[in-house]
């Protein structure tokens, strides 16, 4: 998540989840679009807070945090929310992660505007295997900013991931009319033909390595 969150163990973790839900439950209710420039001084300011932890310098980690709650709220939360998730380790610290996805959905609901909220609740979706409450969350992010390119090549890749190679081929095809040139969509288009193929008897697209078309069944063997 944030540059520190390596250097975390259970008892600072512990903390920030203290802190997350302390943050959730005073977070006021607002459907507004949180400005990027604020969501990025919070930022700074929460992974300031990170560092002074880290650093042993625990006194002053609040007060960076404070800061940031004065400059955006739910991406104070957000930051709280996803360090615990992220960094919690997947067996003794199983109760970390769910406070951590917890304290994030709760503030989701309170301050839908917020990107990064948003693409936090995506992330833990993709975390889950669950394909489509990951799409659906991007698609909220698109509603906020239709040129979040960043979203729609997420978006793209996971319907390669859940192998829904023909989803990801229309999505290409659009993405690259929308944002002609662009480095992200090169990327992922590069990523879809070398990880893909398409059947030649009906024009489905599949993973590579398929066997035979997942569609009419031409065998590829």
């Amino acid at each position: 998540m944030f540059e520190a969150a390596e250097a975390f163990d259970v008892r600072f973790l512990e903390y920030f989840a203290r802190l997350g839900r302390r943050y959730v439950m005073s977070l006021p209710d607002s459907n507004a679009i949180a400005p990027p420039e604020k969501m990025e001084m919070a930022k700074i300011k929460v992974e300031q807070a990170m560092r002074e932890i880290v650093d042993g310098q625990a006194q002053f980690a609040e007060k960076f945090i404070n800061a940031a709650y004065d400059d955006e709220p739910g991406t104070v939360v957000y930051g709280l929310g996803m360090t615990v998730w992220a960094s919690a380790g997947p067996m003794m610290e199983d109760k970390l992660r769910e406070q951590g996805k917890k304290i994030i959905e709760q503030a989701v609901k309170k301050r839908p505007g917020n990107r990064c909220l948003l693409r936090a609740m995506a992330t833990i979706s993709r975390g889950e295997r669950n394909w489509a409450t990951a799409h659906r969350y991007y698609d909220l992010c698109l509603r906020l900013n239709n040129k979040d390119v960043e979203s729609v090549v997420d978006k793209i890749d996971v319907f390669m991931t859940a192998e829904e190679y023909d989803k990801a081929a229309g999505m290409l095809a659009k993405a690259a009319k929308a944002f002609p040139g662009n480095a992200q969509i090169n990327d992922v288009q590069q990523r879809f033909n070398r990880d893909s193929k398409r059947c030649q008897k009906c024009g489905t697209y599949m993973r590579y390595a398929a066997p035979f078309c997942p569609k009419c069944k031409a065998s590829f063997l």
